[in-house]
């Protein structure tokens, strides 16, 4: 009996050491690595209500663009596809006051999912840096 009361009161201490998730301290829930970047790329678009309020980190290519009139931020890699071309994968950054990056410039972006207004899936970045250029 007292083996069971030790056991019960080591589970109840533990678990008042449990860390906050992640959304309150910045570190990454999701860490998207070169190697598979394509893939879960991809499945955060195709499942992004799970992933919603999540902070991702990833690095990639800082450009800017133009859409509806408004200056967008994207942080992307480029994948070979299997025909041979090309393709950008990534997402939409929200920058904040933070000073742009010239295009081109290899980033590493941490920040939380949202959805957007108009239907899209976007970052709000926590942190931005300059990364170097990966052999990848």
């Amino acid at each position: 009996m007292k083996k069971f009361f030790l056991l019960l009161l080591i589970f109840i201490l533990s678990g008042c050491n449990e860390k906050s998730s992640s959304g309150d301290s910045g570190a990454p829930d999701v860490i998207i690595t070169e190697r598979f970047f394509e893939q879960q790329v991809n499945e955060i678009y195709q499942n992004h209500t799970r992933y919603l309020g999540k902070v991702i980190q990833y690095e990639g290519f800082f450009l800017s663009d133009t859409w509806n009139n408004e200056v967008i931020h994207v942080v992307v890699q480029e994948v070979l596809c299997c025909s041979g071309m090309e393709t950008t994968y990534g997402f939409e950054i929200l920058i904040g006051e933070t000073e742009p990056f010239e295009d081109g410039t290899w980033v590493e972006v941490t920040g939380v999912l949202e959805d957007s207004e108009d239907g899209f899936i976007m970052i709000r970045a926590i942190s931005i840096y300059e990364r170097e250029v990966p052999n990848i």
